[in-house]
């Protein structure tokens, strides 16, 4: 480790450090820092995906300068807008998940909540071409038992549970946040989908057919609160992209521009 250590300063000296395209905050935490260090020395010489930061197949001290030039500093990874309606070849089988019940997107991975019984109540996670991650799965906590839908924000995980109408919060890592969780609204008494946009949470409720708005913190914020077309009368999820929220339910997806 030294040295490396020496090998890695004498670098730096040497080159100008390029700039990362991803955010080399491995743990979540919002800091650059000797964890995430640790993290990337851990895989270099790897090719796997999330600690290669210039995406040229390899970890290698290129991805290492770029590390450098991030480190004490805050940041997040924010996940590409998607592009709603194009056609897309990317699918991937689930591997010991036949009942999951939402997905997020965060970090380059994908985070799939499952209640299967070969699984249990976990978040199984995957690389974004679909790959297996099962050291980075995680599972939840025994007060969240009926989880709904599960999104990012923040670099956090917030899974909503239909059992206490309450959303739980969790690390990037999978530790809860306890004092950051928060209990939905009394009307808001089925919710059955949760996303995270423009520092709002959107919950969906399928018996009043209607999304309910809270702040950043969990505050109701009746006023940004709307109902759904009377057509989509069982959603079962709920999305944000290109300015507009997407609700599948039984039959169709719909789409609402904001506000």
């Amino acid at each position: 480790m030294k040295t490396l250590l020496t090998f890695a300063c004498l670098m730096v000296l040497a080159f100008t450090s390029p700039e990362a395209d991803a955010c080399p905050d491995f743990d979540g935490n919002g800091t650059v820092d000797t964890p995430d260090f640790l993290l990337f020395i851990e895989h270099f010489g790897t090719a796997e995906e999330r600690y290669d930061l210039n995406a040229d197949g390899q970890v290698n001290i290129t991805d290492f300068l770029a590390f450098v030039e991030h480190f004490g500093k805050e940041c997040s990874e924010k996940a590409p807008e998607p592009e709603i309606g194009a056609e897309s070849n990317l699918s991937f089988a689930l591997n010991w998940n036949s009942s999951p019940h939402g997905i997020t997107y965060a970090n380059n991975r994908f985070y799939v909540l499952s209640s299967d019984v070969n699984v249990g109540l976990a978040i199984q996670v995957y690389t974004s071409s679909g790959q297996r991650v099962e050291s980075a799965d995680f599972g939840l906590s025994l007060y969240n038992p009926r989880p709904e839908d599960i999104t990012y924000a923040n670099n956090r995980f917030y899974v909503v549970d239909s059992s206490n109408d309450k959303v739980y919060v969790y690390t990037s890592s999978g530790q809860r946040v306890e004092s950051a969780d928060f209990d939905l609204d009394a009307d808001n008494a089925n919710p059955s989908g949760i996303t995270y946009a423009n520092n709002r949470f959107y919950v969906t409720d399928w018996v009043d057919n209607k999304v309910y708005t809270y702040t950043a913190s969990g505050q109701r914020v009746e006023s940004a609160d709307f109902d759904l077309d009377e057509e989509n009368n069982f959603p079962q999820g709920i999305t944000y992209g290109n300015n507009r929220f997407y609700m599948p339910d039984s039959y169709s997806r719909y789409g609402y521009d904001q506000g």
